[in-house]
This record gives C-alpha cells, sequence and structure tokens, in this order.
C-alpha cells in the first residue's frame, strides 16, 4: 500500500535541487530554529532515531550533529542523493512512509519534521506504522491549516501586490501537493495507543518577514519572541504554519 501520490513524488523529484533554498527565507529559518528547539527538548539522550521524510537531511544533521544514531527514510530518491552527500555516516533508506521496511520496535524515537503527514491519503493509518516500529515517542509536525489556506495569500499579496490577482484567477495557491489539517480535529482522531505530550504552534510572527531580510537580522529572532507571546493563545495559536506534536506511546 502506497498512500503518498504520484504528484508528490514527482514535486518532490523536481524540486530536490532547489529545496534547501526555501530555508534561506526569513520565515523557513525561524522556522528551522524553533523545530530544533523542540527536537533537542523531546528527545532522550540514549535513543536511537528514524527521521521519516529526511528530505536532504536538515533534520538528519542535526541529530547525527548531537550524537544520536540515526536511519533516514524518504520515498524520492532525488533527496536522498542530496542527504547522502550532505549527512555522512547515516544509512538512508528510500521508502513510504506507511510501509516501513523495519522491524516492530527498532528504534527508540520516530521523528518526521515539516509536513511528511500531510502528504499521505491516511496519517493515522502511517501514525500506527511509526508505532510499529517505535519503542517510545513519536515527534512531528503538521501544516497549519489556517496559515497555508489563508495567511501565506495575505503575506503573498502584502509581498507584491500583483499576487492578489493571481490568486483571484486561482493560479496563485500554494504549489505543494499537500493535506491541511485544522489541528484540534487531527489530535481527536489519533490513535488510541498513543498519548499525547505536546501540541505547539510554530511559526505565525515570520511569515509577515520580508523575503529582504538578512538571515542574521534580529528582526527574525524578534518575531520568534512574539510568536512565543501570541501563539500560547488558543485562538491566535490555529494560526500557526506549523504544528509540533508529541506523542507517547502507550500500548
Amino acid at each position: 500500500m502506497q498512500s503518498i501520490s504520484d504528484e508528490t513524488v514527482s514535486y518532490y523529484q523536481k524540486i530536490a535541487s532547489n529545496y534547501d533554498n526555501w530555508f534561506l527565507t526569513p520565515m523557513h529559518i525561524a522556522m528551522d530554529r524553533e523545530e530544533k528547539e523542540r527536537v533537542r527538548k523531546w528527545i532522550d539522550k540514549s535513543s536511537t532515531i528514524l527521521d521519516v521524510g529526511c528530505g536532504t537531511g536538515r533534520i538528519t544533521l542535526f541529530l547525527k550533529e548531537m550524537g544520536f544514531e540515526v536511519v533516514g527514510v524518504d520515498i524520492s530518491k532525488s533527496m536522498l542523493e542530496l542527504a547522502k552527500g550532505r549527512v555522512r555516516g547515516v544509512d538512508f533508506v528510500q521508502a513510504s512512509a506507511d510501509a516501513l521496511p523495519f522491524v516492530n520496535k527498532s528504534f527508540g524515537v520516530n521523528v518526521s519534521i515539516w509536513g511528511c503527514l500531510c502528504h499521505v491519503d491516511d496519517p493515522y493509518f502511517v501514525i500506527e506504522e511509526f508505532v510499529r516500529v517505535t519503542k517510545g515517542r513519536l515527534i512531528f509536525s503538521i501544516y497549519g491549516y489556517i496559515a497555508y489556506k489563508v495567511l501565506l495569500r495575505v503575506t503573498a499579496a502584502i509581498r507584491n501586490p500583483r499576487n492578489v490577482l493571481r490568486y483571484a484567477m486561482g493560479s496563485g495557491g500554494a504549489q505543494i501537493p499537500a493535506r491541511f489539517y485544522p489541528i484540534n480535529e487531527f489530535l481527536q482522531n489519533l490513535p488510541k495507543n498513543v498519548k499525547l505530550v505536546e501540541s505547539s504552534g510554530v511559526n505565525m510572527a515570520p511569515m509577515l518577514l520580508p523575503n529582504t531580510v538578512g538571515k542574521n537580522s534580529k528582526l527574525i529572532t524578534l518575531s520568534q519572541e512574539l510568536d512565543q507571546i501570541f501563539l500560547r493563545m488558543p485562538v491566535v495559536k490555529s494560526g500557526a504554519s506549523i504544528f509540533f506534536v508529541v506523542l507517547d506511546i502507550v500500548g
């Protein structure tokens, strides 16, 4: 069974060579920082880790440099080739997230950061597959429904008024093939054999920063600090562009 569409596989094959350029923008610089801090917080130092949807190895490298034993998995051959060049001493496996080629309870922690679960037809089936190969903890992120359906259009229009016309004509939508879930609805349908440890919004204020902001600008840090204030508010939290979720396996 492969619940990841051919469109998604083709998309990542095509963008692989330019994928890392996304993380040069202020929004993604802030997101990268926040995600890594949260991963660091919730991983036990003795864990072996499976990085599902590892892409070009952004999080894989981070985990490797922290001293963890890591295996990276992605469905895109092109992305994995780049990951292999970036991260030495790590096994990378081409596989679908819903059919992981590992025996039961092979890993202490399963990490899937930045949207892998939004690229599958049934994210809950994939979470069950994560549970099968993992002993203790699942750490993953999903795209924010409001951010990607509404706020990104607003910020695109702020950066360039011509984008208003593009969206009106139906040509300015997100190009990434993905499913978007309201966070509360997503969490209500989790499998029974996991327990929610944390659910936090990430990256709202940085979405407003123009792409001309330098990667070391204090504006990025300020936007992160604003996020820490505003994303604690239940109503505002729903506007985050990424939701970071930590689950413990209980059965």
